[in-house]
């Protein structure tokens, strides 16, 4: 019996290796090789949670992001190509480390690719003891109700400004590989004006730059499939000498 056992299981690796080739354009993208491109636009963020997104391209098209620089899969969409990307809202995707379920974010109406479902938003590390500083260097993450970080690591820059900073990952939507994005938004105050203007009118709007979105399949690589098949057949091999022996 554990012999069938053992053999049945080195079918099913064949079975499993055979169809996992080839079963998603993103199979391609590795963790060597990941396959990534860049976008820009701008967004508002609102004091209940909400972020919305608009085109920086001319007509500045809402739940649209100009595309750049892509690689490995996306290398055949031009650049300064309109994508989609929707809204996220703190009461259906907060952020937090335990993440949500899937849920569409960027879509690729131009390009053709399956799109990118989130599932998680990264919350901020640096915490709220800088955020009354004007310093430069100073750094606060906001919470969104007390003792819960929100997403944004806020950090004070040279010449009077800060930038917000920002991280997402999902999957997409065939199931096929995991991705993750970093955002960043570049304020030409410091970020105690960009929080006193939230509390007061409730949001605030700037260009934001999506610096990477990275995909790595989760087909796993064909020599770790071999290493794999390999010990499922010398494990078979050593029972059946073992069932001769006895």
């Amino acid at each position: 019996m554990r012999k069938i056992t053992i053999l049945g299981a080195v079918a099913l690796f064949a079975c499993l290796a055979s169809s996992s080739f080839g079963a998603s354009i993103y199979d391609t993208c590795t963790a060597v090789t990941p396959c990534s491109f860049n976008g820009s636009g701008s967004l508002t963020v609102t004091s209940a949670g909400v972020i919305s997104w608009v085109t920086d391209a001319t007509g500045t098209a809402p739940n649209l992001f100009s595309f750049t620089a892509g690689t490995g899969v996306f290398a055949v969409i031009p650049n300064g190509s309109q994508e989609g990307i929707a809204n996220l809202n703190n009461a259906t995707e907060p952020a937090g480390n335990a993440g949500f379920a899937p849920q569409a974010f960027i879509t690729f109406p131009v390009g053709g690719l399956p799109g990118l479902m989130i599932n998680k938003i990264f919350p901020g590390f640096d915490g709220t003891a800088g955020c009354g500083s004007t310093a430069v260097g100073a750094v606060c993450t906001p919470e969104t109700a007390p003792g819960v970080p929100g997403p944004f690591n806020f950090q004070n820059t040279n010449g009077g400004g800060s930038t917000a900073a920002f991280d997402f990952s999902g999957i997409t939507a065939d199931g096929a590989a995991t991705w993750t994005a970093h955002f960043t938004s570049q304020f030409s105050v410091p970020f105690t004006s960009v929080l006193a203007q939230l509390a007061s009118t409730g949001s605030v709007s700037n260009s934001y730059s999506q610096t990477t979105v990275t995909i790595t399949s989760l087909t796993p690589e064909p020599g770790s499939l071999l290493m794999i098949g390999s010990g499922l057949i010398g494990l078979a091999a050593f029972m059946r000498r073992r069932r001769v022996a006895k």
